[in-house]
């Protein structure tokens, strides 16, 4: 397997953007300036699936792994069909120390959720909206008609609108609750992970660069990271980037 390199406009479903002088330096080998390019044009539009997923390459091609995995899983999130990201984003793991696969949702909950980046979240709540508003029209000549007909046709009008508005507004709030949980991904090459919220607590294990976990809590300093069922701890903040 090998990574693969920048995104062009025409990569899959990665929208284009003009990145004209960072995909220069990016092919001129020149990585990090890359990087910083980059990091301009995402700080103006830091939503851009295409533009974390080249950050992300220019931080693997600079040896930076576990900071080429958070932007891979960040381009993932928005574009989770996308085969590019996923290819980079499951070669890139595959070359962490700890392999610690990914905790997903269960698989519906995972589905539902990557179904909603299909459509732009505002037009999504709209499309519901207007169908909750003709689901209580519908609902308006059902309860308030003379005639049987218009009261079944009401009926049914209303109740497949809100039947369809709800299916529609469903994968929006997986997708946001998904989104919720804070994810930490290790950018050093040795990270403690010790019992307590403490410089002085006992050390439980070490995880390496390019590990990922779940952030349970935090402190001002320390967050608390979920490994699996029987791993879990504090880590120092300035060992692990999170998003």
């Amino acid at each position: 397997m090998t990574i693969f390199l920048l995104a062009s406009g025409q990569s899959n479903a990665l929208a284009s953007f003009p990145d004209d002088h960072a995909v220069s330096l990016y092919e001129a080998g020149r990585f990090e300036e890359a990087a910083l390019a980059y990091d301009s044009l995402l700080a103006l539009d830091p939503e851009n699936a295409y533009l974390l997923y080249n950050r992300g390459n220019c931080a693997f091609k600079s040896g930076h792994l576990g900071q080429a995995i958070r932007f891979y899983l960040e381009a993932a999130r928005r574009k989770p069909f996308d085969r590019d990201i996923r290819h980079n984003l499951e070669y890139a793991l595959s070359l962490t120390r700890d392999e610690i696969p990914l905790q997903e949702p269960f698989f519906i909950m995972r589905w539902l959720g990557d179904l909603a980046t299909l459509l732009k979240p505002r037009v999504g709540w709209t499309i519901s909206l207007i169908l909750s508003i003709l689901g209580t029209a519908g609902m308006a000549f059902y309860a308030f008609s003379y005639h049987a007909l218009w009261r079944r046709r009401g009926f049914f009008l209303g109740l497949s609108c809100f039947i369809l508005s709800l299916l529609i507004a469903l994968p929006f709030w997986v997708h946001a609750a998904q989104n919720k949980r804070k994810t930490a991904v290790v950018t050093v090459p040795v990270c403690d992970v010790s019992s307590e919220p403490a410089p002085a607590a006992p050390k439980l294990f070490v995880l390496h660069e390019g590990a990922v976990a779940l952030v349970k809590d935090s402190t001002s300093q320390y967050y608390q990271v979920v490994i699996d069922s029987r791993r879990q701890g504090w880590v120092s903040k300035s060992n692990v980037w999170t998003f």
